[in-house]
């Protein structure tokens, strides 16, 4: 299912042209409460390892380190920016516990 069918206007998975066939740099963040109060969200973020000087210059950071607004503008430069694709994952609270009761 694409998150466009959740009402988001993005895709789980985007890879770009200039990602494919070269070394990349990832970045991994996670956001939820995990299995008592819902799901968990984790998304990577990549991109060319030959860009990763000037998009690190774009102010990237841990989520729960930046305000509401930083993670809004950061968001739109990740969308707009052709050089930089996403996973996201969303991991419901079933899965969550059941992988748990396993340890």
């Amino acid at each position: 299912m694409e998150l466009r069918d959740r009402g988001c206007k993005w895709d789980r998975v985007r890879i770009p042209d200039a990602c494919k066939g070269c070394d990349i740099v990832v970045g991994v963040d996670e956001a939820g409460r995990g299995p008592v109060l819902g799901s968990l969200v984790y998304t990577a973020a990549f991109w060319p390892v030959s860009e990763h000087e000037a998009i690190c210059k774009m102010g990237f950071d841990d989520s729960k380190q930046l305000k509401e607004g930083e993670r809004d503008t950061l968001l739109d430069k990740i969308i707009a920016h052709p050089s930089i694709g996403w996973v996201i994952e969303e991991i419901d609270a079933v899965t969550i516990s059941e992988v748990l009761s396993y340890e």
